[in-house]
């Protein structure tokens, strides 16, 4: 081990130490066995002693603060005593210095006010003229003493000019002075006020695309006693007034979130909007009138480079996009068949055409499919109550003691009544769309009940079942649409090659067998039960009147016999004179 050095102690040396007394002292008070005795002189040995080593501990704390305290009143008392020897110094010095040269100054004085009395009394002494000459003898003598008194005086003179400046100059208001391109925009108490201004007019701001505005102010101090203050609002407002070559205050027209455009002065603007809804405007709470597009008028701060002229925007809104369209109508053609060519629904092209729905349809009819389209359209939704039939039901029961074909009522039918609540949406006055939204039962519809015949030649025949399939049995093209009642064509064409088979479209029994020239040419006419299918301008007949015939079996051939102009079959689907269309029925 080096010299002068000590091991150190385990940190656990002292937790055995300890334990070990006290093993050591508990078996001294319990040498033979443990008792009670025992156990109490053990802890009252204990509790002795850790009372003895806390009081120890105490005194030796007690004696280690008065010492401290001790010392720092000492060395306070020797750092007051020395502060009053410096000022004791000091003042003696001062004394010493100030004390001849304030002595001259009081006999200076006293003569002077000697001279003022004299020189009073007799009119030819002049009093300045003669005092200036006493002081300047006075100082050309004491030039020592008055070097002295100027090392003191200038000094406190000095600190006394500094002290009454701060004192007026913090007792005096300052403000705030706001200036612009050089241009004094005005005078504001704080700087906040120039913060909220810049704000206000950021918050109102309308980017329209990537351009941007910053403040560029000047600012300096001015004294408040002869300006007056203006409030953030104000400035905000010259600070507009200033900047109008970049920013200024308009109405912006957004249509469907676009900006569109923004003029200074809206009143022609929303004069234009609100004549494109006058005319659907007619005072019934039912009616709710609106722009189709989501328009949006807004007041705010603009780029000077986006406003245009007031008359221009108003003009625009009114403006229309595209002209109304038109559709010639060619052979093949039918209501949905153009609705589809034109990407329109077939209520929206009788919408257009009113008097095309039920009519008749002929090759060269000019429909619009489209109509003039306005920068915004209009749109309004009204509500109303109407009174509908609703159809009865017909129920048919097969009998096989009447006659196939014939029928018989046993039961009437009655139209129901209901009240609808239809919500009707316009679009520049055409409808696009009704949805009822409630239905209320006034009266119920009553079932009409039919007896059918089903007996035929001794035979019951089943009939028809309602589904139809089609009656060409090879390739074909489609030629013509049902465009409705006679003398609109009330069937559908179907055109192939010459002699390609046709069958029935349902089972039932043909009552037609017909061989002409003109109209359908030849032609036969199948009974189904109910209903009848027409198959015209055949070349040639596999039927006869009276056969019965199964769905799908074969009964003609495609020619184009009659008022044709080339080989095709005229289907119909009719029950007495009223044609349905075709097409829904397969």
């Amino acid at each position: 081990m080096p010299f002068g050095s000590k091991k150190k102690k385990p940190a656990t040396d002292g937790v055995r130490t300890a334990g070990k007394s006290i093993k050591t002292t508990f078996k001294r008070y319990n040498s033979e066995k443990i008792t009670a005795e025992g156990v109490k002189r053990f802890f009252l040995f204990n509790f002795y002693k850790i009372g003895y080593t806390l009081e120890l501990n105490a005194a030796m704390i007690g004696r280690q603060l008065k010492g401290f305290f001790s010392r720092v009143y000492e060395s306070l008392n020797n750092i007051l005593r020395s502060l009053a020897l410096f000022l004791d110094s000091l003042a003696d010095t001062i004394l010493d210095d100030l004390g001849e040269p304030l002595e001259r100054v009081g006999e200076a004085a006293g003569k002077i006010s000697a001279i003022i009395k004299e020189t009073k009394a007799d009119k030819q002494r002049r009093t300045g003229a003669e005092v200036k000459e006493y002081v300047k003898q006075g100082l050309s003598k004491h030039k020592d003493l008055t070097r002295r008194l100027m090392a003191y005086v200038i000094p406190a003179c000095t600190a006394m000019v500094f002290i009454v400046t701060v004192s007026v100059g913090m007792s005096r208001d300052y403000a705030i002075q706001v200036n612009l391109d050089g241009v004094e925009i005005g005078v504001i108490k704080d700087y906040t006020i120039l913060e909220n201004a810049d704000k206000i007019i950021k918050n109102k701001l309308v980017s329209t695309d990537e351009q941007s505005w910053n403040l560029n102010s000047e600012i300096k101090m001015v004294s408040l006693s002869d300006k007056e203050t203006i409030d953030e609002r104000q400035l905000a407002n010259n600070i507009l007034s200033a900047s109008d070559e970049d920013i200024v205050e308009a109405t912006g027209l957004y249509v469907d979130g676009v900006f569109v455009g923004a003029v200074k002065d809206a009143t022609a603007l929303n004069s234009a909007l609100e004549s494109l809804k006058r005319p659907y405007e007619n005072g019934d709470p039912n009616r709710t009138v609106t722009f189709v597009q989501d328009v949006s008028v807004v007041e705010g701060i603009f780029f000077a480079n986006t406003v245009v002229e007031d008359q221009k925007l108003a003009d625009m809104v009114v403006s229309e996009v595209s002209g109304e369209k038109h559709y010639s109508v060619v052979e093949g053609d039918s209501p949905s068949l153009i609705a589809s060519k034109n990407g329109i629904t077939t209520r929206t092209l009788y919408n257009l055409n009113p008097g095309l729905e039920g009519g008749g349809l002929w090759i060269g009819d000019d429909l619009i499919v489209s109509a003039s389209v306005p920068f915004l359209q209009v749109k309004y939704v009204e509500t109303s109550t109407r009174q509908v039939e609703v159809d009865y039901q017909t129920k048919t029961e097969k009998n096989d003691s009447m006659t196939f074909g014939t029928t018989k009522v046993t039961q009437e039918g009655e139209k129901g009544i209901n009240e609808e609540t239809v919500e009707s949406v316009y679009i520049d006055g055409i409808l696009q769309s009704e949805t009822v939204v409630n239905t209320t039962v006034i009266k119920e519809p009553v079932t009409e009940i039919v007896q059918q015949g089903t007996l035929f030649n001794g035979t019951v025949i089943t009939g028809g079942t309602g589904r139809l399939v089609w009656p060409v049995a090879g390739a074909y093209r489609w030629s013509r649409g049902f465009a409705g009642q006679y003398p609109a064509h009330n069937g559908i064409d179907l055109a192939a090659s010459t002699g390609t088979t046709l069958v029935a479209a349902d089972t039932g029994v043909v009552v037609k067998a017909v061989y002409s020239n003109v109209g359908y040419g030849i032609y036969c006419v199948i009974d189904h039960g109910g209903y009848q299918t027409l198959y015209g301008h055949c070349s040639a007949l596999l039927v006869s009147v009276g056969q019965q015939v199964t769905q799908g079996q074969p009964i003609a051939r495609i020619g184009s016999t009659g008022n044709s102009t080339g080989p095709h079959v005229h289907f119909e689907v009719k029950n007495g004179e009223y044609r349905y269309d075709p097409m829904g029925w397969f």
